[in-house]
């Protein structure tokens, strides 16, 4: 599991990057300023959740080897909730931004939702005692 979280991690920072030189030298220099703040934001969450996830994915082997204090279950329920909503939020907005197919705002709020049950189950992880084994 550790290793997809990694991949999503890496890949969600890879498509961000390209996605925010795209808003600034493509869509905002054709003058599409409002596309190109819609692409911007879901860069923007993109590459923030996509490095969280590549820190949850390293933290997850120090967590099993007792180094790190965090419940494991609780930590990789987060980094799931986070990875869906690395793919969901900023992806509905980049294929809004390319399509202008009206749908796709509906899915930039379970993108959210899931950002928002991630971090919560984030600090539930650090907060709960973790089973002595």
């Amino acid at each position: 599991m550790t290793r997809t979280i990694w991949i999503i991690g890496t890949l969600g920072a890879l498509i961000a990057v390209a996605a925010g030189a795209f808003a600034t030298h493509g869509l905002e220099q054709a003058g599409d300023l409002h596309t190109a703040q819609i692409v911007r934001t879901g860069a923007l969450y993109g590459l923030v959740h996509s490095l969280v996830l590549m820190i949850l994915a390293v933290l997850r082997p120090l967590v099993d080897r007792g180094l790190v204090v965090l419940d494991a279950r609780l930590l990789m329920a987060a980094a799931g909730a986070l990875a869906a909503g690395a793919i969901l939020f900023p992806g509905s907005l980049y294929l809004y931004a390319a399509t202008g197919w009206r749908p796709l705002v509906f899915v930039t709020p379970v993108g959210g939702t899931a950002f928002l049950i991630g971090w919560v189950l984030a600090t539930l992880a650090a907060l709960k005692r973790p089973r002595r084994r």
